[in-house]
């Protein structure tokens, strides 16, 4: 079975649906925590997919090994955004 990950533009466009038509408010607290770590693994997820892509890692080489830290892509996770 071929499954499709979500990716961060997904999550994000979904995100920002909810706070317009007001679901955002209605979820519990954590609903939106697991939501929001969803995003910041998605995101990192796809910061390593860019980076290996544009030539990032060539002069930012720890931001390689950031990206494939749990604990990094918890605190993505974790940081309050808009």
């Amino acid at each position: 079975m071929l499954t499709k990950a979500i990716a961060y533009a997904d999550l994000n466009a979904t995100f920002r649906k909810g706070q317009r038509n007001g679901n955002w408010r209605k979820l519990r607290f954590l609903d939106k925590a697991l939501f929001r770590a969803a995003m910041g693994y998605a995101k990192a997820v796809a910061m390593l997919d860019r980076g290996e892509e544009k030539g990032v890692f060539v002069w930012a080489p720890r931001l390689k090994d950031w990206l494939k830290d749990p604990d990094y892509i918890f605190w993505l996770g974790a940081v309050r955004w808009r």
